[in-house]
């Protein structure tokens, strides 16, 4: 600046040549020349401006035609801003103000600016004030990054307890649109073609409204789509002018853009997010605009993404919790590094725990002392061992809840994780209650056992039939005729005990099958409700139908005016049960002894502890018969 001072042509400036300056503005221009900090010195009348190399970068556009002119003409666009700071200078106080935001236009474009700087009044050879000197610093880069940050710490305030997409889209969208006075910020995503967008949730004010849609990139111009699909930053201060955007004026002046800075966010090699920034005048974006920009569309995307990701996995997590509380299956989850533990509601509930025992932070062996007695040496040994090799496990056992002392068989399932060392880091298991199961198996298992007697009884009394038959029958017809007579009475006794699943049979349930045999007209019948066990039941039916048989063919069933009363009670723990048969013809004693009589007087003694008589009186057939019962025996009549 000192050659170009020494070469300056001073006579078109007020300040005249530099030897007719007083000696306090020499002094005062010889030390900013000297400075490598921004100094300028404003003297005379019209404040004639005279600074130095490092305050000609302040400048820019406006250097070197800056030197000798007047203070008002160089820094117009901001006159009206400091003039207030001048005029008290040039009173002869000083000024000091940092931090400063003036609008000024010095690169062909508007920017905002901080800065920090003195005005010093300088005094001339006559006590008076002549002029002002300034050092001054700008602070756009020290203010701007603060407020970069703040910006940043703001964005995270903002979005930090959202959790719908299109919330957080909104308030990130309106912070940046508000800092930077934007007249309209939209989030757009893109689809996989990465030619359509949509706009949601955008936001705006001012003169530009809502353009939430969905647009084709090329709506906007070949140019724009080209630039955005590239990765490249779109900054237009101006549609009408830009080259990217010229031919395509009419269509943003339609939505009211006249400059548009637009921000791509490309993932793994696709575009997938588009966030533009619009103003309804004409604007120069800084630096600073692009990079708050470039962080919010980092930050929305992946707020976005998160949000997705936890509402994703809260509706599994509840959807698991619907299934678990379904199925009644409990989880168990038990971090083996930290010790932490997590057992859900239906865990608590199947094992008997209250629900201070949901989570745990440390390891305990509690769970063994659940364990039935005389599981729990199995049940530490398959855990000792499903620890040492890892991967899945599945066991079955017996424990004891605490809350009831109730047995519960446990179906426990699941898998233990390991590092790469092999190490164990993780258990996760799930357990239902397979009481039920394990009972009914039981039940079958007896069932099938008490099949295979009956059904080696059943043969067993068949054989005996058989043979009974056989051997003293007259003739093959007869031996064929009574066989299937007696088959038939067994089958009937197996429908009333089928009926009842094998548990026993009513003793009136067995003397109404006879009695629909035989003709219930012919019948007396009364009796208490009595049930039999199975094997008494099958008994007493064969020996009644023995009984109906004879009296069919030779006592009081064989004519129309003959009666059976049968009658039985409980006496003494046992069944007293009573045939009596009147009006038939009279009764000859047999010359021997047949099946029916020796079903009767031996087999039921036999095979049922009690004992049987029967008499051949000349009145009609007596048959006492006495049957033990068991405790049980005694139901109320329906």
């Amino acid at each position: 600046m000192g050659e170009r001072m020494r070469a300056h042509d001073w006579s078109t400036s007020s300040l005249g040549p530099p030897e007719t300056w007083p000696q306090s503005l020499r002094t005062t221009v010889s030390i900013l020349l000297n400075s490598g900090h921004p100094m300028f010195v404003a003297w005379g009348p019209d404040l004639g401006f005279i600074y130095n190399d490092a305050y000609a970068v302040i400048l820019g556009d406006k250097h070197p035609d800056a030197l000798g002119r007047p203070f008002a003409d160089i820094w117009a666009d901001i006159w009206t801003d400091i003039l207030p700071l001048i005029e008290t200078a040039l009173s002869g106080e000083a000024t000091w103000s940092e931090d400063l935001y003036l609008r000024m236009f010095r690169h062909g474009y508007w920017e905002d600016t901080w800065w920090t700087f003195s005005y010093s009044p300088v005094r001339g050879e006559s006590g008076g004030v002549g002029g002002m000197f300034c050092a001054c610093t700008e602070t756009t880069a020290k203010v701007v990054g603060e407020r970069r940050l703040k910006f940043q710490l703001a964005l995270g305030e903002r979005l930090r307890p959202l959790t719908a997409p299109g919330e957080i889209k909104g308030a990130a969208t309106r912070l940046l649109g508000e800092v930077l006075s934007a007249g309209r910020v939209g989030f757009a995503e893109m689809e996989a073609d990465e030619s359509w967008l949509t706009i949601e949730d955008d936001w705006a004010q001012g003169d530009l409204g809502p353009i939430g849609g969905r647009y084709r990139l090329e709506d906007f111009g070949q140019g724009l789509a080209d630039c955005v699909r590239a990765n490249r930053v779109l900054r237009v201060d101006d549609v009408e002018t830009d080259p990217i955007t010229a031919g395509q004026a009419a269509n943003f002046a339609a939505i009211g853009i006249r400059a548009v800075l637009g921000i791509p966010l490309v993932k793994a090699g696709r575009l997938v997010a588009l966030l533009s920034v619009n103003m309804a005048a004409p604007h120069a974006w800084t630096d600073d605009d692009e990079a708050m920009a470039q962080e919010v569309v980092e930050r929305t995307w992946g707020a976005v993404q998160r949000a997705r990701a936890e509402n994703r996995l809260r509706e599994n997590e509840e959807r698991l919790r619907m299934v678990q509380a379904a199925g009644g299956v409990g989880s168990f989850d038990w971090d083996m590094v930290s010790g932490r533990i997590h057992r859900s509601a239906e865990y608590l509930e199947l094992q008997g725990l209250s629900e201070a025992a949901g989570d745990t932070s440390a390891y305990t062996d509690d769970w063994l002392t659940r364990i039935h007695a005389e599981d729990r040496d199995q049940v530490a040994r398959w855990f000792q061992e499903d620890r040492a090799r890892t991967g899945p496990f599945d066991r079955e056992y017996r424990i004891v809840r605490p809350s009831d002392g109730e047995v519960r068989w446990i179906h426990n399932r699941g898998r233990i994780d390991a590092d790469a060392a092999g190490r164990a880091v993780r258990l996760l298991s799930v357990q239902t209650d397979i009481t039920d199961r394990k009972r009914d198996e039981a039940r079958q298992r007896l069932l099938i056992n008490e099949l295979n007697h009956r059904v080696k009884n059943t043969l067993a009394a068949v054989q005996s039939i058989a043979g009974q038959t056989l051997r003293n029958a007259p003739s093959v017809a007869q031996a064929r005729s009574g066989f299937e007579s007696r088959l038939m009475a067994l089958s009937r006794a197996h429908d009333v005990l089928t009926r009842r699943t094998w548990e026993g049979a009513e003793v009136a349930e067995i003397v109404a099958g006879v009695v629909q045999s035989f003709g219930a007209d012919s019948f007396e019948v009364e009796g208490p409700n009595l049930n039999l066990p199975p094997g008494a039941a099958l008994s007493l039916a064969m020996a009644l139908h023995e009984l109906g048989t004879n009296a069919a063919k030779y006592g009081a069933l064989s004519v129309a005016e003959g009666r059976v009363a049968v009658r039985w009670e409980r006496e003494d723990g046992a069944l007293q049960l009573v045939w009596q048969e009147r009006g038939g013809p009279p009764v000859v004693p047999p010359t021997r002894q047949g099946f029916g009589s020796r079903l009767i007087e031996r087999g039921l003694p036999r095979e049922l502890g009690g004992r049987a008589r029967l008499e051949f009186a000349p009145g009609g057939v007596l048959c006492e018969i006495c049957v033990p019962l068991p405790d049980d025996a005694s139901r109320r009549a329906g």
